[in-house]
Formats: C-alpha cells, structure tokens, sequence
C-alpha cells in the first residue's frame, strides 16, 4: 500500500478562459526637415542652414488593443546621437 503523504494532490478543477483579441499595428516614416530650414538645433540661427541630408531622423509607432479596449500607443523617434 502507497504512503498517502507521498501521493500527489488531486487535480483541481480550473476554468480558463478564452483566448484574448489582440489588435496591433505598426507604422514607420521619415521625418527629415525640409531643405533650407535653419539648422545649428535651434530656431534663432541666421547662417547654418540645412542644405542637404546626412542621416534620416525616422519615427515609429505601435498601436495596440486587446480585448477591444482602449489603444495603447507607443511612438519613438531617432534624432541621432543627441
């Protein structure tokens, strides 16, 4: 005869529920300021203006919804290295 303290515990009855709805979207764009704008990163400069581009500086963003609920968002933009 087995030792009952060695037995292993009856399994329990456990709902689970279904599987969630997910939703999402993703999106990738450049945003490159136009060509003439002024540059030296801030507004007031009078002689550095952009005449071309050397990297581009791009945005990304993910919508995400479960269950139909409320979007949740998440948007990152890559400036560079400042």
């Amino acid at each position: 005869m087995a030792r009952p303290d060695l037995q292993p515990p009856k399994a329990k009855s456990v709902h689970l529920p279904f599987a969630a709805s997910l939703t999402a979207g993703m999106a990738q764009r450049i945003i490159n300021p136009p060509i003439g704008i002024r540059a030296a990163s801030w507004g007031a400069a009078k002689i550095h203006v952009a005449t071309g581009i050397h990297n581009n500086i791009t945005t990304t963003a993910m919508a995400v919804r479960v269950d139909g609920g409320k979007f949740q968002y998440l948007v990152t933009v890559d400036w560079g290295w400042w």
